[in-house]
């Protein structure tokens, strides 16, 4: 997937576990 950059990727790698955080936890 080209459009994935590496700030992308750092993005993700941020934003995975606060939204996993806030989906376990209401």
């Amino acid at each position: 997937m080209a459009f994935l950059t590496s700030s992308d990727k750092a993005l993700w790698h941020l934003a995975l576990p606060m939204i996993f955080s806030n989906i376990t936890v209401p």
